[in-house]
């Protein structure tokens, strides 16, 4: 992998590892960090 590869890695992973947070509650963050179209697909069991 190379040394790009690695650095947005570890961005996109540091991004969704702060979604687990109390900034997953700031519309403001969430608008800065998501993309327009992002959509949420979540899992519900019945």
């Amino acid at each position: 992998m190379s040394q790009e590869s690695v650095a947005i890695f570890e961005l996109l992973k540091s991004l969704e590892l702060s979604l687990h947070s109390k900034k997953r509650n700031n519309a403001d963050w969430l608008n800065t960090v998501l993309h327009d179209d992002f959509l949420e697909i979540r899992l519900c069991l019945y």
